[in-house]
């Protein structure tokens, strides 16, 4: 899977390519916002406190059940916060549809490259 160099590189790579505009100056303005949603829910593949949930960690489950939701959500919650907050906001939730991206065209690859059993990785819709 793309790993968080990857997500990184990728999103430095999307920022560069915008042009002037309100969204590439709250990114530069909250660079880490922006980073930390590049890495989207991977950091929750390394994340188990519970020990119930066997082989499926937070990460996976946020990677294959009703990702649409996660966007809806975020997106209702930024539009009521106070502005500098809301600016950090669309900061992160643009390094993570930047993860999104990159993992709905990059996860069939590796899968085929590497013989994987292929899960279901959903487009938001």
């Amino acid at each position: 899977m793309p790993a968080f160099f990857t997500h990184y590189a990728f999103c430095v790579k999307n920022y560069r390519s915008l042009k002037d505009s309100s969204l590439k100056k709250m990114i530069k303005e909250h660079k880490n916002a922006y980073a930390l949603g590049a890495i989207g829910p991977d950091i929750f593949f390394y994340y188990m406190p519970d020990l119930r949930l066997k082989d499926r960690s937070p990460g996976s489950m946020m990677h294959e059940k009703r990702t649409n939701l996660f966007f809806e959500n975020i997106l209702k919650r930024a539009e009521i916060m106070p502005r500098k907050k809301q600016k950090i906001a669309y900061a992160y939730i643009a390094g993570f549809i930047g993860h999104y991206e990159l993992d709905v065209h990059c996860h069939p690859f590796v899968y085929e490259e590497t013989d994987s059993e292929i899960p279901t990785l959903k487009m938001a819709q």
